[in-house]
Parts: C-alpha cells; structure tokens; sequence
C-alpha cells in the first residue's frame, strides 16, 4: 500500500494507474451529499476503466465496490470504492469522454 492510496483494497489499482503513467487529477471528499458520508475520499484521474478486466486481474473484490454515476447534463464517473476504508478511486466515465484513457486492457488501444 502506497502513502496515495491510503487503502490496500485499492492499492494495486494505483498501481496500475501508475504503470500508465497518470496522475491524480484531485483528491477530495465526495460531493458534499448527506445519502454518502461513508466516504472520506476519493481520487480522480483523466481515465477510463475496464471494470472487468481490472476487477479480475487485480482480484478487486469484497470491500471494493464498483461505482458508476451518469448524468446527461453533468458527464459522470466510473470507478471502484472501497467501504471499510472509505476510499475511492475514480475514472471518467466512458459515456461521459470518449478520448480518456481506458486503463486496464493493455492490449487495447490507448484511446478510442
């Protein structure tokens, strides 16, 4: 576990992210929203991510949780939350930026 991530549910996602050469883009709390005070914080970056893929090659499972919020007018984000350690990493949602970088399918190409 890496002083960033402050989870090691997750650590390995940083990792990751990392290998591909990307940077937080911030780290905050989560929307100010009563419905999620279980989060103390999250961290952004310019990406999108292969759930699957990444959840089984990285063996994400039990804390970790898949995040997915869209909205038409606002974009969105898609990522992967951690509930005992009340950590998240999140990407860009693949509807809401079509050029992100999808990290997790290395035999893809970097952008679409």
């Amino acid at each position: 576990m890496t002083a960033a991530t402050r989870c090691p549910h997750l650590a390995r996602l940083e990792q990751e992210l990392t290998l591909q050469g990307l940077k937080p883009l911030r780290r905050a709390p989560p929307q100010l929203d009563p419905s999620w005070p279980q989060y103390a914080e999250w961290v952004w970056y310019d990406c999108t991510f292969d759930v699957a893929s990444l959840s089984a090659r990285l063996s994400l499972a039990e804390p970790v949780k898949f995040w997915n919020e869209f909205d038409y007018h606002f974009g969105g984000e898609l990522g992967f939350t951690c509930e005992q350690c009340r950590f998240g990493i999140m990407g860009v949602h693949p509807d809401a930026r079509e050029h992100a970088l999808r990290v997790g399918q290395p035999a893809a190409p970097l952008f679409r």
